[in-house]
Formats: structure tokens, sequence, C-alpha cells
């Protein structure tokens, strides 16, 4: 998880692909990363982490504490025509 927190975005873009197979196969090892996970995508710039994370919860039965404000976010971010397609 360091790595794909990264201030490196080639670091971070490279262990998005891990975190995604992981997360695809067994999404209860990233739980207790959903809160973190998800302040990461709050920080707009660069885009392709927070499409990574995005692409993670896909996968992640995600906790109450955060589905209404991911949802809002994700929302926002398919409304906006000037952000980059997901």
């Amino acid at each position: 998880m360091e790595c794909f927190y990264s201030e490196n975005l080639r670091i971070c873009q490279r262990a998005a692909d891990p975190l995604t197979l992981i997360s695809s196969k067994s999404p209860n090892l990233l739980n207790q990363c959903q809160d973190v996970l998800f302040i990461s995508i709050q920080n707009p710039p660069p885009n392709s982490p927070v499409r990574n994370a995005l692409r993670i919860f896909q996968y992640l039965k995600v906790i109450e504490s955060i589905s209404g404000k991911l949802f809002d976010l994700c929302y926002q971010k398919v409304q906006n025509i000037l952000e980059p397609m997901l």
C-alpha cells in the first residue's frame, strides 16, 4: 500500500495493477485500507491514482461510513465534463 500512495506517480501506477488483482481475488485483504484509499481519492491531481483507487473499490464491500461520500464523489466525477473518463 505504501507504493500505491507514493509521491512518485510511476511507482503509484505500477502498484495499482497488483492491488487491483488482489482486490478482485481476495477483497477482504483490503477492507482495512478503505478509509485511507478513500482519502486518496479526495485529493484530485493527478487523475490516474484516482481512477486506480476507484477500480479497486469496485471489488470491495464498501464500509458504511464512506459509502455515501464515495457515491457522491463518483457521481461528481462522472457528471463533470472536464474530468477525464474513469
